[in-house]
C-alpha cells in the first residue's frame, strides 16, 4: 500500500511536470517568432516623415513643427525624434520591437507581484508570476485588433504600445507607495509617479483619458489617505499640465482642418462598431474565456487567503461595478476619439490600447467573481492538482490554437521575401542621392524574386511566399502619393518612377 502511494504521487507530479512543459512549449512556439520576426521588419510611411523633418529642422526645431504643424503629443514627438536621431532608427529598426517585448513582460510580472503582495496580501511564486505575465501578454497580442501596429511599426508602437507599459509601471508605483514600509521606496515612488503622469499624458489623447480614470479610482480607492494632499498637488499639477499642453496645441486645429465631418448618427455608429470591435477581438479566441476561467478558479480557490482585504471587500458589496466599469470604460475611451475625428472611424492601433485595458479588466472581474463567489472548488470532490494539470493544458491549447500564431508563421515563412524586396529598394533609394531612381513597384519585384528564387520550389511554400506578411506589412510607400514624395525627400532624389512593368 505504501508503494502504491509512492507511485500515485510520483505519477501526479509527472503528470504536473507534463502538464507545465506543454504550457511552456505552447509560450515558446507563441513568443519565439515575435522575436525573429524584428529582423525582417522595415521602416514605413510616417517613420521616414520624423526623419525628414530632422533633416530639415533639426532635433529641436522638429519638435516645434509638429507641435504646430500636426498635434501636442509631444512624448511621442520626443520618443520618435530620440530613436530617429542620425539615423539610429533606419539602421536599427528591429531594437524597438525587441524592447517593447521585453518591457512590457517585466512590466505586468511586476504590476502582477506587487498587487497580489500589497493589495491581495498574497505572495506569488515567482515561476507561476513568470507564468502567469506571458499569458496574459499572450492573450493581450491576440485580442488586440492589430498585432502589426501594436508590436513592429515604430511610430505606431511608440504612440500605443510604450505608454502602455509606462501605465503599468506607474499602478505598480502608486500600489507600492500606498503600502510599503520603506522610506526610500516610498520617496522614489512619488518622486517619478508625477513624472511618469506628465510624461505619458504627452504620447496620445487616449491615454489622458485613462490616466483620469486611474486618478478617480486612485482617489476614491485611498480610503485611508495614505496619498498625502500635496503628493496630490503634484499629481494635478503634473495631469492638468500635461493635458493643456496637448490639448491646446496650434497642430491640433491644423490637423483638424483636414477631417471632413460626418452626422451624429454616424459618430454614434462609429462608436458602437468600436466597442463592438473590441469586446469582438477578445471574445473571438478560445484563449480569453479559458484565461477568464483560469482567473476565476485561482480566485475562487485561494478565496479564503485574500477575505479580509479591502479589494474583494469593497467589490463583494458592488458586483455591478465591474460589468458597469468596463462598459463606461469602452464608452470614455472612445467617444473622445471619435468626437476629435469628427465622427470617423477610430484606426485600429488607437483601437489596440483600449482593448488591451478592457482586457485587463475583463480578467480581474473574472477574478474577483470567482473570490466573492457562494460557492467554493476546493471542496468538491476533484483535487486541485488535477485542476492544476488541466488549467495548464488548456491554456496551452488557447495560446497555440488561433489565428494570430497562424499569421505569425505565415508572416515567418513570407518574411525573408519580403525583407529582400525591401532592402533591395532602400539600397537603390540610398544610392541614387540626387538622381531620378527606378524603383519597381512590390508586385513586380515580388514577381522577380518569385521566377528567380522560389521556380522550382513546392507549391505550398511558393504560394505562402508571395503573401504579404500580415505582422510587418503595414503599407507599401510606393503605392501613394504622399509617401512616395517622403522617401523621395527623405533620400534627396530628384524623382521616383515606378516600374510596373
Amino acid at each position: 500500500m505504501h508503494l502504491l502511494q509512492i507511485n500515485t504521487k510520483t505519477s501526479s507530479s509527472e503528470y504536473l511536470l507534463i502538464a507545465k512543459l506543454c504550457l511552456v512549449f505552447a509560450l515558446l512556439i507563441f513568443f519565439i517568432p515575435l522575436f525573429i520576426l524584428p529582423f525582417y521588419n522595415h521602416p514605413c510611411t510616417d517613420d521616414y516623415f520624423c526623419g525628414v523633418y530632422l533633416n530639415q529642422l533639426g532635433f529641436n526645431g522638429y519638435q516645434q513643427y509638429i507641435y504646430n504643424e500636426n498635434g501636442g503629443r509631444f512624448a511621442a514627438t520626443l520618443t520618435g525624434s530620440l530613436f530617429a536621431e542620425n539615423g539610429f532608427l533606419y539602421r536599427t529598426y528591429y531594437i524597438h520591437t525587441l524592447l517593447l517585448l521585453i518591457f512590457n513582460f517585466f512590466s505586468i510580472y511586476l504590476l502582477l507581484k506587487t498587487f497580489t503582495r500589497y493589495v491581495l496580501n498574497h505572495e506569488i511564486g515567482s515561476m507561476q508570476a513568470v507564468l502567469f505575465s506571458l499569458v496574459f501578454y499572450a492573450l493581450a497580442i491576440c485580442s488586440i485588433p492589430e498585432p502589426s501596429t501594436f508590436l513592429f511599426w515604430f511610430s505606431s508602437a511608440v504612440t500605443y504600445q510604450l505608454p502602455v507599459i509606462l501605465i503599468q509601471a506607474e499602478i505598480t508605483l502608486l500600489i507600492i507607495f500606498c503600502n510599503t514600509t520603506s522610506k526610500m521606496l516610498h520617496f522614489i515612488a512619488a518622486l517619478i509617479i508625477p513624472l511618469l503622469i506628465f510624461f505619458i499624458n504627452g504620447f496620445n489623447e487616449l491615454f489622458i483619458i485613462i490616466q483620469a480614470i486611474i486618478m478617480l479610482s486612485t482617489f476614491y480607492a485611498d480610503t485611508k489617505k495614505r496619498i498625502s494632499k500635496l503628493l496630490w498637488v503634484f499629481i494635478a499639477l503634473a495631469f492638468f499640465g500635461s493635458l493643456l499642453l496637448v490639448v491646446t496645441a496650434p497642430g491640433n486645429q491644423v490637423r483638424a482642418a483636414r477631417i471632413d465631418a460626418k452626422s451624429v448618427w454616424v459618430a454614434l455608429t462609429a462608436i458602437a462598431y468600436g466597442i463592438g470591435e473590441i469586446i469582438w477581438n477578445i471574445l473571438k479566441t478560445p484563449l480569453s474565456w479559458f484565461a477568464g476561467v483560469t482567473s476565476f478558479l485561482y480566485g475562487n480557490i485561494q478565496k479564503n487567503k485574500f477575505a479580509d482585504t479591502f479589494f474583494l471587500k469593497l467589490f463583494n458589496t458592488r458586483k455591478w461595478f465591474f460589468p458597469a466599469s468596463v462598459i463606461c470604460f469602452c464608452i470614455a475611451t472612445i467617444a473622445p476619439g471619435v468626437i476629435a475625428l469628427k465622427g470617423g472611424l477610430l484606426p485600429e492601433r488607437y483601437l489596440n490600447g483600449v482593448s488591451y485595458f478592457v482586457l485587463i479588466l475583463l480578467m480581474l472581474y473574472a477574478f474577483t467573481a470567482g473570490a466573492t463567489a457562494s460557492f467554493n472548488f476546493y471542496n468538491q470532490p476533484f483535487s486541485k492538482l488535477k485542476m492544476y494539470n488541466a488549467v495548464c493544458i488548456i491554456l496551452a491549447a488557447g495560446i497555440l490554437c488561433n489565428t494570430t500564431v497562424i499569421n505569425t508563421f505565415k508572416s515567418l515563412v513570407a518574411a525573408p521575401l519580403y525583407s529582400s524586396i525591401i532592402t533591395e529598394r532602400e539600397a537603390a533609394l540610398k544610392n541614387g542621392t540626387g538622381k531620378t531612381v527606378i524603383i519597381p513597384a512590390y508586385n513586380k519585384a515580388l514577381e522577380q524574386h518569385l521566377q528567380k528564387d522560389y521556380n522550382q520550389s513546392v507549391k505550398t511554400l511558393y504560394q505562402l511566399v508571395q503573401q504579404k506578411p500580415s505582422m510587418l506589412f503595414f503599407e507599401d510607400d510606393l503605392s501613394n502619393i504622399y509617401t512616395t514624395d517622403i522617401l523621395k525627400r527623405y533620400y534627396r532624389l530628384d524623382s521616383i518612377v515606378i516600374k510596373t512593368e
